[in-house]
């Protein structure tokens, strides 16, 4: 944002920050507990630990405009960056100490390092909103996940070079100390981000079960709120037992799905300044629509692949997997614009807490239940017709099915002067294409006269 002095650093933090996490919670996180020999449940455990404490924000965010929210976010990712150092060394005892134990001590890691995270966190979102006009929201979300996903695809490319096929302890712990590292250097970046504007008094000594109840009073709030329970219910398992799936079923090197995360940074990066653009000009609810379709397509596609009825080659899997970049992408671009612009304006903190502690109770329940089912259904197959049915077959399915539910209940929420669905599909999928071949065309033709 040039016009907003100072904004570039929020970008620089987020490149930081995004090496940071997609470590610490991402793809390199589950395959640190493979090689340590973790079970479905525990992979599900950790998955939950992050949503499960975001329920924090709700208590926090009482107090957080009397902190401040710079404060607030400074403490907390200063803190936690010290729990990712312990995940770097725990591999390392690998050879003297029991797998289960070191799981045990990853799992105490993230719990501390989600704490934190969540107690502090509900201070990002009511911060950025409050310092980005309305009319560029759209345009900071989508330059901002370029800056995440442009990190993530480097990153993980980088990291699939060097861990290979042959993963040891060292990897892993050279890996994680270079996510500490970046939380560090993130916080710098932090704390140069302008400040955001005084929060009027009155507004610090209300009640925060009054606020609550005033917020809850928002019909539009309330619709994007259940909205938001639906995507998190069909979204919060996806990315870790993919993973699982991919290394357990498909027997798949780290390297191989490391590759595959890079991709599908690749598709976001393809997209998300587009996605971007376009929200702020066709409004984010048609945006949302058109990406959770596409969502809904890359679940059935692995629904597909987990019932053998689909050849679940590399080739196939990395266009799956970019393909589900380009849809992720611009589903989350607009959610967060739909988000930002759906909130009460009242006490912004607590209704962007209220909606995170609503999600993340699906969030932190839903994988651990899918964990459990996974492991007890160890070698499970059911065949009817041509689908050989496994515990990943469900999980896809189910999945899909929350979208649709999701998408049903989008219908009923309003958005100020966004364009309907169908009107934006035919213009992105007809009228641009046949402009883009046009203005090919009358390239063409002007060059041969000349």
């Amino acid at each position: 944002m040039h016009r907003l002095k100072g904004i570039h650093n929020a970008y620089i933090f987020q490149i930081f920050n995004a090496i940071s996490w997609m470590i610490a919670l991402g793809a390199p996180l589950i395959l640190l507990v493979k090689f340590l020999k973790a079970s479905a449940t525990e992979i599900g455990i950790l998955t939950a630990l992050p949503p499960l404490l975001v329920m924090l924000q709700l208590p926090a965010s009482h107090y957080v405009e009397r902190i401040g929210f710079k404060k607030m976010m400074m403490f907390g990712w200063s803190g936690r960056a010290f729990f990712i150092l312990i995940m770097a060394i725990t591999p390392l005892f690998s050879r003297s100490v029991s797998n289960h134990f070191l799981v045990l001590t990853i799992i105490f890691s993230l719990f501390m390092f989600s704490l934190l995270r969540g107690f502090t966190s509900c201070a990002w979102m009511p911060w950025i909103s409050s310092i980005i006009p309305n009319d560029f929201r759209g345009h900071y979300v989508a330059r901002e996940q370029f800056s995440i996903n442009v990190t993530g695809f480097f990153l993980f490319i980088i990291l699939g070079l060097f861990i290979g096929k042959n993963t040891d302890a060292l990897h892993f712990s050279i890996i994680f100390t270079i996510s500490t590292i970046s939380a560090f250097v993130s916080t710098i970046f932090l704390n140069k981000i302008p400040s955001p504007p005084e929060i009027i008094e009155e507004n610090n000594n209300l009640n925060l079960s009054s606020s609550i109840k005033t917020i809850l009073k928002d019909k539009t709030f309330r619709i994007f709120m259940l909205f938001a329970i639906f995507v998190s219910f069909s979204l919060s398992s996806i990315g870790s037992f993919t993973i699982l799936f991919l290394k357990d079923r498909l027997n798949l090197p780290e390297n191989f799905i490391l590759y595959f995360s890079a991709l599908s940074t690749l598709g976001v990066l393809l997209s998300v300044l587009f996605w971007g653009k376009i929200s702020d000009y066709f409004g984010s609810k048609p945006i949302v629509t058109i990406n959770l379709f596409g969502i809904i397509a890359y679940l059935l596609t692995f629904f597909l692949f987990s019932s053998k009825v689909l050849p679940s080659g590399i080739g196939a899997i990395a266009i799956v997997y970019l393909f589900m970049g380009i849809t992720g992408g611009g589903y989350t671009v607009a959610y967060l614009k739909l988000s930002m612009n759906t909130v009460p304006e009242e006490r912004p903190a607590v209704a962007f807490a209220v909606l995170s502690f609503i999600s993340s109770i699906v969030t932190s329940t839903v994988p651990v239940i899918w964990g459990i089912i996974i492991d007890h259904l160890e070698g499970f197959h059911y065949k009817i017709y041509i689908f050989n049915l496994s515990s990943f077959s469900f999980l896809y399915l189910t999945s899909a099915f929350g979208l649709i539910i999701a998408l049903i209940i989008l219908r009923f929420l309003k958005e100020h002067k966004a364009e309907k669905t169908t009107r934006v599909f035919y213009k992105l999928t007809v009228e641009f294409p046949l402009r883009v071949v046009n203005s090919i065309f009358l390239y063409f033709t002007n060059t041969e006269k000349k």
